[in-house]
């Protein structure tokens, strides 16, 4: 009988081997009808139960379970169980075990989980899982649970988060969503000038508002008709904005406009507003010739002077001994009016400029200086007669100049050390309405009221001061609707 080796030996002595020679090599195996040994195989016996009888002893049996009892249905267990067996019901293949007290289920615990995320509606991590509605809940300051919806790609968050907040927090998720530029209710108090004239230039407007801080990526400024019409976008690179919420100043050529009345939209990138405040383009406009204004005057004792007059359309005021000694004494010493400037009902605007400088400003006090309007019946005095008005204060004890603008407070004028002073002013009537701005080294001012549909003049008031002090103010230009 050939085994392995022999046959090796015949391919080795270049010998064919015959097909009964692999024949005796299969046969040749050994133990090729025997079983195999259990102590050749790599496996510990020792843990394996022995059957009796086809099942396994209890003896063999965990420690905790003494039998394994089976039972037709749960109706046929012993009426008292005993400890350490489980007991099954054949027809439902249910498992139990005795409490002492009663017999207890045996639960797959695999499905507990599950169990546990469909009472709490948890989100679910399973793909395509059955459910509609996942959920994730919170709980609110309130203490009051919410329950934010929550879909596969975790948007519903952001979209239903809203709605979980105060109208305080939902402005400021509004601001963080636009990248923390203002999202809240925009608002315009007003706009200058309010009235334009339709002629080929640009004209620079200027709107005074609330939460106008706006995202310089994402704006837009747009003029409107007064029902509510898009007319034009005015281009973002002639719009200037500002951090301070309350400014926003573009500039525009109005003589491609039709005359009427404009209102000016907003948008913040999350919100437009549309301003109330109207702004009224014509071609009706006329200008007032200024240069042969004449004016009254009023000095202290009714003295003489060639340092205080009005010629027309600047009025001048210098400290003068031949007056009043120079002194300290908060003394008014000249009072000058323009005559009639505007007609009763007339809608104007008037603008010009103001200019002052006190020569030594280290032993100076604290003199007051008026600008503005004086209704057409009033004669000069010595006081202040205008209203509305600017007044123009030198503060010793700051060295610099402020400025009061009708009922604002105090403003600075000036920087430190800044003796001298200059400013330009506006006066606007429309109706019973009247918007005054000053604009100083320090900025510009604005304030609106009310004011007379009578006819109107322009004057300066002046007070005494210890040394030279010079005052003027010019009347640029007065346009009439």
């Amino acid at each position: 009988m050939l085994n392995k080796q022999k046959l090796k030996t015949l391919f080795e002595n270049g010998d064919i081997p015959k097909q009964e020679d692999f024949w005796q090599w299969q046969d040749s195996y050994f133990h090729k009808e025997d079983k195999i040994p259990a102590n050749t195989i790599d496996y510990d016996f020792t843990k394996k139960a022995d059957l009796i009888d086809g099942k396994i002893p209890a003896s063999q049996l965990p420690s905790y379970v003494d039998d394994v009892l089976e039972y037709n249905t749960l109706s046929n267990f012993p009426q008292e169980g005993e400890t350490g067996k489980i007991y099954i019901e054949v027809t439902t293949g249910k498992q139990f075990r005795w409490s002492g007290a009663r017999y207890i289920q045996i639960i797959d615990t695999s499905t507990f989980q599950d169990m546990l995320v469909a009472k709490l509606d948890k989100p679910s991590e399973i793909i395509n899982k059955a459910e509609t509605n996942h959920y994730i809940p919170l709980l609110n300051n309130d203490n009051a649970t919410k329950k934010i919806l929550k879909n596969d790609f975790g948007k519903d968050l952001f979209i239903s988060a809203p709605s979980l907040l105060s109208e305080n927090e939902k402005t400021d998720w509004k601001t963080q969503m636009n990248g923390g530029w203002t999202t809240s209710t925009m608002s315009v108090a007003y706009i200058l000038p309010p009235i334009v004239d339709k002629t080929d230039k640009n004209t620079w407007f200027t709107l005074k508002g609330a939460n106008l801080n706006i995202n310089p990526a994402n704006f837009s400024v747009s003029l409107m008709t007064a029902s509510g019409t898009l007319v034009t976008k005015i281009p973002n690179a002639q719009v200037q904005l500002f951090q301070n919420g309350t400014d926003l100043i573009f500039y525009y050529n109005c003589s491609n406009l039709a005359e009427g009345e404009y209102k000016i939209m907003i948008s913040n990138g999350t919100a437009s507003y549309t301003t109330n405040s109207t702004v009224l383009i014509s071609n009706a406009l006329s200008k007032v010739d200024l240069s042969s204004t004449q004016w009254d005057k009023k000095l202290y004792n009714d003295t003489v002077s060639n340092n205080i007059y009005g010629r027309g359309n600047v009025c001048v005021f210098a400290t003068d001994s031949n007056v009043k000694p120079l002194e300290n004494d908060y003394t008014f010493i000249a009072s000058l009016i323009s005559k009639p400037l505007v007609s009763e009902n007339q809608d104007f605007i008037l603008r010009g400029s103001i200019n002052l400088n006190i020569y030594n400003w280290e032993y100076s006090r604290d003199p007051e200086y008026y600008f503005g309007l004086v209704n057409t019946n009033t004669l000069p005095e010595l006081t202040n007669q205008a209203s509305p008005f600017i007044r123009m204060v030198y503060t010793r004890s700051a060295l610099r100049w402020r400025c009061q603008l009708n009922t604002s407070e105090l403003m600075f004028a000036t920087n430190h050390y800044d003796t001298a002073a200059q400013g330009n002013f506006t006066f606007i009537r429309r109706g019973e309405t009247l918007i005054s701005s000053v604009t100083l080294n320090t900025g510009t001012f604005t304030t609106i009221g009310s004011i007379t549909q009578g006819s109107l003049k322009f004057g300066m008031f002046c007070q005494n001061n210890t040394f030279k002090t010079d005052v003027s103010a010019t009347l640029q230009e007065l346009i009439i609707l």
